[in-house]
This record gives structure tokens, C-alpha cells and sequence, in this order.
């Protein structure tokens, strides 16, 4: 059977519905082509793309622009902030140190310098100086210590005057009390001291010379014991109400002698 396919190279003929061969069939071309339009549409393309790439190109720069734009507001609102944060610190640094230096001139003057004072009035006062007085203090804690030291020093001040004036007396009672001691000891008339109920407390040497009895044998007991019986009880019950109602009694009264001799005397009780 004969092979009618064409050979290599070679454009198959078309046949005729006779049998006879067909003229070759000219090459399909795009209908772009056929409008003249081919060139055209690869010219827009190729613009639309390079417009395309150029507005990238524009809102890649536009954005870059902005963001430095950006930056730059954001670093002078950065750095106006900065400024005034520092601003502020300063004005808060100024604050306080005027603060401290009125705080140190009230601790000055209302702490260290009445403090001061008082520790002076103190020193003066453990000196002995009880003229000194504390003046100039404030209406505070310190201003009543101030005052109650004030009152303290002028009432020592007087107890030391009422004190002065005690030991003055007390040193002319002393000198009349040693001089009435050497009239006690040394007089020739006999004198005993006695209680407010009448028991002896002190005698005289006088005493012991006249009647013979020693200090250690009266002392403690009632004068009853140089009693000489002479007197009635009416005589004795006169002179204790005379010594209870004016605080004296003088008259003469006959005693007794240790050794039992009566002798009259003349007799001074108070």
C-alpha cells in the first residue's frame, strides 16, 4: 500500500475534492497583527509597566520622605520634650534647695539657736548664776521649757536668799545657844530641863553640887525625887497650873538634898 504521507521538509498539498492539488495555505497571523496593532499593544505594555515602575519608584521615594519627615518631628518633638523635662528638673532642683535653705534657717533659728540658749542658762545655772534668765524665745515647746526655767531660777533664786538669811539665824542661834550652854555649865545655880509632863531631860553640874544627885540619877524620873514634903498639894497643883496657863512659875521652895537635908531656894520655871 502506498504511503502518502509527505516528506520531511515539504508542505503537504491540499487536494481537491476532484483530486487535483491545492495551492499552498499562507501562515495563520494574529489578529493584532492584522490591525497593525501588535507593535502598539507592546509599546503600551512595556509603558504601563515602566509607569507602573515608576510610581513605585515615586511612592518608594514619597514614603522615604515621609518617614524621614517623620523622624525629624519625631526627633525635635524628642528633643523640645527633652528640653523641657530638663527644664523642669531644673525648676524641681531649685525648688528644693530653696526649700532646704528655708528649712535650715527655721531649724536655725527656731532649733539650734534657742537650743543654744538653754544650754547656756543650764551652764550658767550649774555655775551658781541663778540671776540669768533665758529671753527672746518663741511661743513653742522650747519657749515653755525657756519659761519654766525662767520660773525655777527666780524661785531657787529665793530659796537660796531664804536659805542665806536661815543660816544667818541659824549661826546667831548658835552663838547664843553656846553661849547659854557656858552659862548652863558654868553658873553656880542649879537649872533642869524637864518635859512638857514634867520627867528630867538635862541637869546642870550645879545641880549635882547642890543636891548631891548625878545627871544619871534624875534623868527620867519627875522632879518628885527632891521632893521635901514640906509643901501641901495644894502648893504643887498652883505651880502646874501657873506653868500650864502662862508658861512660868517663880517662888520659893524648900527640896531635899540626897543626903536628906532640906534647903529652901528661890525657884524660876518656865
Amino acid at each position: 500500500m502506498p504511503d502518502h504521507r509527505p516528506e520531511a521538509g515539504k508542505t503537504p498539498r491540499s487536494l481537491s475534492k476532484t483530486g487535483g492539488a491545492l495551492p499552498p495555505a499562507e501562515p495563520r497571523r494574529h489578529w493584532l497583527e492584522t490591525l497593525g496593532l501588535h507593535t502598539l499593544w507592546r509599546k503600551s505594555i512595556l509603558g504601563f509597566v515602566l509607569a507602573g515602575l515608576l510610581a513605585v519608584g515615586n511612592l518608594l521615594v514619597v514614603q522615604s520622605l515621609l518617614q524621614d519627615i517623620l523622624l525629624h518631628s519625631v526627633i525635635e518633638q524628642a528633643g523640645f520634650t527633652q528640653r523641657h523635662a530638663l527644664h523642669v528638673v531644673y525648676g524641681l532642683f531649685t525648688i528644693d534647695i530653696l526649700l532646704l535653705v528655708m528649712a535650715g534657717v527655721i531649724v536655725l533659728r527656731g532649733v539650734l539657736r534657742p537650743t543654744q540658749a538653754l544650754g547656756r542658762l543650764g551652764a550658767a545655772l550649774a555655775d551658781g548664776n541663778y540671776a540669768i534668765r533665758a529671753h527672746g524665745f518663741a511661743h513653742d515647746e522650747l519657749g515653755a521649757l525657756a519659761l519654766a526655767l525662767n520660773q525655777s531660777t527666780i524661785r531657787t533664786e529665793q530659796l537660796l536668799r531664804e536659805l542665806e538669811a536661815d543660816r544667818d539665824s541659824l549661826k546667831r542661834t548658835q552663838v547664843t545657844l553656846q553661849r547659854a550652854a557656858l552659862v548652863y555649865h558654868h553658873t553656880s545655880e542649879a537649872m533642869v530641863v524637864t518635859d512638857a509632863d514634867g520627867y528630867v531631860q538635862d541637869t546642870n553640874p550645879a545641880f549635882t553640887r547642890i543636891t548631891g544627885y548625878e545627871e544619871s540619877e534624875v534623868v527620867g524620873n519627875r522632879m518628885n525625887v527632891v521632893s521635901s514634903g514640906a509643901h501641901p498639894v495644894t502648893f504643887y497643883q498652883a505651880m502646874w497650873h501657873s506653868l500650864q496657863t502662862t508658861g512660868q512659875w517663880k517662888g520659893d521652895i524648900v527640896n531635899r538634898r540626897k543626903s536628906g537635908e532640906q534647903f529652901a531656894s528661890s525657884s524660876s520655871n518656865t
